[in-house]
């Protein structure tokens, strides 16, 4: 049995469906979905959508992936990513080419489709080469830290010069054996694993992979849209490394970036006293848009509809309902 919400009551949730817009925006996010999946340029647009938290911005978004989700001719391939799940991680570009490759390898399983899916793959690793390495030495630091403390303190216990060398190296032992278990195992498994992943991978240099890639997109009929919400939740230096991937590392022909976010707070974010984050914004985005107002008219109307809605269910209620107070409303 459907269940039937007889007091009108809301989760704060964005809507999915165009069917579901009270506000009059589902025009707005029709001609956004448009706009962009009939982009074909030799290089990546760049498309802002700004608002409050709460202003309506994902619904928006979601309105227009419905849209384009709706297109059969030259159907663009849609990927969201969320950048603020994998910010605690400090895995943003990693996961970023993980998750789009394997969006496009699930959704197109043509020939073209899954050798794009394997080059950005390949792309994305090349290009973290070297993070493994960083990453485990930096979890190892404060066991070497540790270590490197107790045989400065061990060599005090005594003024023979044999209990300092016997105390040294079993310490050296101990604490290189301590080391290993803690995260010595997974390190030289992932090490190992990227050796050989890429080692054939680094007979093209960088710049081959990227005119692969280049040429795979380019014969595309539908564009590559990425989708990444809620970018004003992240640190300074995170939205750095995600303009960076935006525009350094994904400067391709047909891709659409689609960034939601409240633009005052990333513009604080990226001020950093050389210049102002307005200033450094203008360069990534080439197409910013704000939520559209909504019509105050259009707000009394909504509003009233739910009270009568609302009165009706409860006759006592149309008793103490003073229509002169509530006629005035502004």
């Amino acid at each position: 049995m459907e269940s039937k919400d007889l007091h009108g009551f809301a989760s704060d949730r964005p809507i999915t469906k165009v069917e579901d817009d009270l506000l009059g925006r589902s025009g707005f996010s029709t001609d956004l979905a448009d706009a962009m999946a009939s982009w074909h340029g030799n290089d990546s647009l760049v498309v802002a959508l700004h608002g409050d938290w709460g202003s309506g911005k994902s619904s928006i978004k979601n309105m227009a992936l419905s849209r384009l989700e709706a297109i059969t001719e030259d159907k663009p391939d849609i990927i969201q990513f969320s950048p603020w799940e994998w910010a605690a991680q400090e895995k943003i570009t990693a996961s970023f080419f993980q998750e789009i490759s394997k969006s496009i390898g699930r959704k197109d399983k043509s020939k073209s489709g899954k050798k794009l899916a394997v080059t950005l793959k390949k792309y994305g690793r090349y290009l973290n080469t070297g993070e493994t390495v960083v990453e485990g030495l930096s979890t190892a630091l404060p066991t070497l830290f540790i270590l490197a403390t107790l045989v400065g303190v061990g060599g005090n216990f005594s003024n023979e010069a044999w209990v300092n060398n016997a105390s040294t190296f079993m310490l050296l032992v101990l604490g290189g054996w301590a080391a290993t278990l803690k995260w010595g195992k997974g390190f030289l498994e992932k090490l190992s694993g990227n050796v050989e992943e890429t080692a054939k991978e680094k007979e093209q240099s960088l710049s081959d992979i990227r005119q692969e890639l280049t040429a795979l997109l380019l014969k595309r009929k539908g564009p590559l849209i990425v989708v990444m919400d809620d970018l004003d939740r992240l640190t300074s230096s995170q939205l750095r490394m995600v303009f960076q991937l935006i525009k350094a590392n994904l400067e391709f022909p047909n891709v659409v970036f689609l960034l939601l976010f409240q633009r005052d707070l990333v513009e604080d974010k990226m001020n950093d006293g050389m210049q102002l984050g307005r200033d450094y914004l203008e360069k990534i985005i080439q197409v910013p848009f704000d939520i559209p107002q909504i019509e105050t008219t259009r707000l009394h109307s909504l509003l009233f509809n739910k009270l009568d809605k609302i009165i009706e269910q409860d006759k006592s209620a149309s008793n103490m309902f003073d229509s002169g107070r509530w006629g005035v409303v502004a």
